[in-house]
């Protein structure tokens, strides 16, 4: 299968493997309408509470397989799912508070579909889909949303946290329980009779409107796939991708695959997105839309970890143990031949809400059911993350170290070491063949106390930032973004802009995984993803400079992510220092402020820190940070 953050994101696989910029108006100008928005907000999240989604469990009874695992949610312990959570038989039974979300789901659905048919109506088309996909409305993904539709999106699953969106793909298996039993180890089968749970991320609606509003090419965003006779093909044509020729080859059989919908769909790009802050690493995404009976491509392993969600449609899976496949594959395999094919270990239809995982070098194929079309979406993760790429940055900066360090590894070789070590020289002189041995052996040894361990980090972390899709941000973060923000409505200066960087000031990164401290000779470099393109490497690696004695004030404050920080709390040698510092990395978008507390306080001085004694007698600085007294104010940054 393909690369798909590699054309952007991440998954490198087959059948495994910009954005709407919205706009919302500035905050409230007085406490009273504050303290109002932030009352109606928890009232919201009251509501959405109340809409947890319906799991009904499929009527056929999971088959047992061996050494891949399938999970019913109907099968699963009554203590991991809560009784507000299950469907009971018949509709009298049915709990009146599983009545009225199910109400107020329909009820907020009709208002949200007449908010976006009466904003959205000139960028908005209808087209007739081929091979009995479902006609739907198509909405550029450059139109400007209203603040009703930004409500509605915030009730979409992938707009919460990074560790409550994995929840949520992988329910009811816990991630604890994931990452002990599965994850590396072998792959999970969850069923679902639940069509709603992935619903909205991403339609093959979605597919024909990108196809039709931007510039796509073959090989780099689109990829056209067949699989007949045992013979995969990629028919790509020339140039330009259109709609006609796209649908007439999807009409002949041919799988569409999207290299990148992240770049296109604003809710795949903020899944990938909160998925990278929850593994730290490199996410990609790649999109399946296969025609009835039809099989795309050939059975394969690939080099990622790969979650499928179905979306539409059913897609029959043989997933296989193969003995002969490397296990925690490091690269994709060219495609295998039936006849090499073991036992499948699970042999199973996915249907909309169903999810797959298997780990990096399990072969699969998969190939859509008679009477329906198949869409899915593969999320992958962790290619090429291992120790072995950790130590290819670790060993070459060792010996480097030694080199200059150890005489040791200067000195020259033996005289004449070729006559007695090579492959056909090991029967010429044992004797100085083993000592020749035992000395690298000892150099090996004596490299491992030249490690520069976090160097070698630091260098994944920067290459790991290039491939990354830059941060999806919500609205309330582009508002409290240097970038995006140039007005600002308050109290205190109405309609200016926003204030200058003072000591009270309060700052946060603005996303744990976004922006790395390096150390490169005598200056500190902040490499970040902000300014990443949404193709794959469209950009140069992004860092921003600084001078070396600035590196106090950068590390303390790209690892203060979890909540704000003051500015006169951090280390430097002046105000003026720590405002220049948190200047330059907001103006970058790399951080976001919060200006309720930023008043003038002639009082505040960096004089006022407080200051304890720690018990090896060494000044110890104490970050005394206020307590927010309005809750639900605090919650509201969290999404």
């Amino acid at each position: 299968m393909s690369d798909s953050r590699k054309p952007l994101g991440g998954a490198i696989g087959g059948e495994a493997d910009k954005p709407a910029t919205t706009a919302v108006p500035t905050g409230p100008s007085s406490k009273d309408s504050k303290y109002n928005q932030r009352k109606q907000k928890k009232k919201q999240r009251k509501r959405r509470k109340q809409l947890v989604p319906v799991v009904e469990p499929h009527t056929a009874k999971p088959t047992p397989v061996a050494n891949g695992e399938e999970v019913d949610v109907a099968s699963a312990n009554s203590t991991t799912l809560p009784s507000y959570m299950v469907k009971h038989d018949g509709d009298d039974d049915e709990q009146p508070s599983i009545k009225r979300s199910k109400a107020n789901a329909k009820k907020k659905q009709s208002t949200w579909d007449k908010a976006t048919d009466a904003e959205e109506g000139a960028a908005t088309s209808t087209h007739s889909l081929p091979g009995g996909l479902i006609p739907s409305t198509v909405v550029d993904a450059a139109t400007v949303r209203s603040t009703a539709n930004v409500h509605h999106e915030q009730m979409k699953w992938w707009n919460n946290c990074p560790a409550d969106v994995f929840a949520h793909m992988i329910a009811p298996i816990t991630p604890e329980q994931f990452f002990s039993e599965y994850w590396e180890k072998k792959p999970l089968l969850i069923r679902r009779k639940s069509a709603h749970h992935y619903k909205s991320l991403f339609t093959s609606s979605v597919i024909d409107g990108i196809i039709r509003h931007n510039y796509l090419k073959y090989g780099v965003n689109i990829d056209l796939a067949r699989y007949e006779n045992f013979e995969r093909t990629t028919p790509n044509p020339e140039g330009r991708v259109t709609p006609q020729v796209v649908w007439a080859m999807f009409e002949d059989g041919c799988s569409v695959r999207m290299l990148n919908p992240q770049t296109f769909h604003k809710p795949v790009w903020k899944l990938t997105s909160t998925l990278q802050e929850y593994f730290g690493c490199m996410v990609g995404v790649n999109s399946y839309l296969t025609p009835k009976g039809c099989q795309g491509f050939a059975p394969h392993y690939d080099d990622i970890e790969a979650f499928v969600l179905q979306l539409e449609g059913e897609k029959h899976w043989l997933v296989y143990d193969q003995p002969d496949a490397p296990r925690l594959a490091r690269h994709s395999s060219a495609n295998l031949s039936h006849e090499t094919l073991a036992q499948p270990i699970l042999d199973v239809v996915l249907r909309p809400g169903d999810l797959l995982y298997f780990p990096r070098g399990i072969v699969h194929q998969a190939k859509s059911v008679p009477d329906k079309h198949s869409l899915h979406i593969t999320a992958s993760t962790y290619q090429l993350f291992d120790w072995t790429q950790y130590l290819e940055k670790l060993v070459p900066g060792a010996l480097a170290i030694a080199s200059a360090e150890d005489v040791s590894f200067r000195q020259g070789l033996p005289l004449n070491v070729m006559d007695y070590v090579g492959i056909s020289k090991t029967e010429e002189d044992p004797t100085k063949r083993e000592k020749f041995i035992k000395t690298a052996k000892r150099l090996l040894t004596t490299l491992v106390e030249h490690a520069p361990f976090d160097e070698a980090m630091d260098q994944l972390a920067v290459d790991n930032l290039h491939n990354s899709m830059p941060p999806c941000l919500t609205e309330q973060e582009k508002l409290e973004s240097g970038r995006i923000r140039t007005a600002r409505d308050s109290k205190h200066n109405p309609r200016q802009s926003i204030p200058p960087v003072s000591v009270a000031t309060l700052v946060k990164p603005i996303r744990k995984y976004c922006a790395r401290l390096v150390i490169e000779g005598d200056v500190a470099l902040v490499y970040h993803s902000y300014d990443n393109g949404m193709y794959w490497h469209a950009e140069e690696p992004q860092s921003i400079q600084f001078s070396l004695e600035h590196a106090p004030i950068l590390d303390a404050l790209l690892n203060a992510h979890e909540m704000f920080t003051r500015v006169g709390n951090l280390p430097g040698e002046s105000d003026e220092e720590r405002c220049d510092v948190v200047t330059a990395l907001f103006d970058a978008g790399l951080l976001l402020r919060d200006d309720d507390d930023d008043e003038d306080d002639p009082d505040f001085t960096t004089s006022s820190r407080k200051v304890m004694t720690d018990s090896d007698g060494q000044d110890e600085e104490v970050i005394m940070e206020e307590a927010n007294e309005d809750e639900d104010y605090a919650e509201d940054g969290d999404e």
